[in-house]
């Protein structure tokens, strides 16, 4: 029984709430990662379930906080499309007359969102709630940053727990409103070119116990990208990128913003 209360006691000074501050502002400015990323960029990355590891391949096309372009790189599905403006977010394939409208917070490849792909900016949509300070499994001193949604949006709450010597995320909860954890993002590797952006995380969904993928981001290249790869009624500009004759645009779908 005493060992039991012992253990219990360790985990609950494991940590403990403070009165945020200047320094903590501070340090979650430097570990948001989705704010430092290129205005506009090009991005090759590897996703893999470890159930069956096989790896696919996307490309993600961001133009803006507001427009998101996936292409999904696998011979078997060249030439279909995420397409995610403000809030909408669109499934393009080549063998559809019409665009299909998805519900935002639809997944990708092995349970991966595009907001845990592309790191949702913390400061810009979130509140900060509270302030956790704590130590790691190896004895380096963190902070958990709890925040609240300032808008809609996709996960109503974060958990972002940040080291204190760099301020690089050890991980990330996301939340559903009913409070209940949704997945979490843990990191493994950085990279510093063009930015500081995660090279190497692991997703867990934590709804699919089972549901666990490794994404490698291959390359980050910032640079300007064509407005007509968003238009959803009119695919020219993704048939470019497939290297085919633009042909004729594609019926517009019912109800785009």
């Amino acid at each position: 029984m005493l060992r039991l209360l012992c253990a219990v006691l360790v985990i609950a000074l494991q940590w403990r709430e403070v009165t945020p501050t200047a320094r903590h502002d501070q340090r979650l400015r430097e570990s948001d990662i989705g704010a430092r990323a290129p205005e506009s960029f090009v991005a090759r990355l590897r996703v893999t379930n470890r159930r069956d590891r096989t790896p696919h391949e996307i490309e993600v096309w961001r133009a803006g906080p507001a427009r998101v372009l996936v292409r999904f790189l696998d011979a078997a599905e060249r030439g279909r499309y995420l397409l995610r403006r403000d809030a909408d977010l669109w499934l393009l394939t080549p063998d559809a007359r019409r665009a299909v409208k998805l519900n935002p917070a639809y997944r990708v490849y092995s349970g991966v969102n595009l907001d845990e792909i592309l790191g949702v900016q913390l400061q810009r949509d979130y509140r900060l709630a509270a302030v956790e300070e704590g130590v790691g499994q190896n004895g380096e001193a963190l902070t958990a940053f709890e925040l609240r949604a300032a808008g809609a949006a996709t996960f109503p709450s974060i958990r972002h727990v940040v080291r204190d010597g760099d301020a690089r995320p050890v991980s990330t909860s996301y939340r559903l409103g009913s409070g209940k954890t949704a997945s979490v993002i843990e990191y493994l590797e950085w990279a510093t070119t063009p930015v500081l952006h995660a090279r190497r995380f692991v997703v867990r969904d934590e709804l699919r116990k089972s549901s666990v993928a490794d994404v490698d981001i291959e390359s980050v290249q910032a640079r300007p990208v064509p407005d007509d790869l968003f238009d959803v009624s009119d695919s020219s500009g993704r048939r470019r990128l497939e290297g085919r004759p633009e042909g004729p645009p594609a019926r517009s779908p019912s109800g785009p913003g």
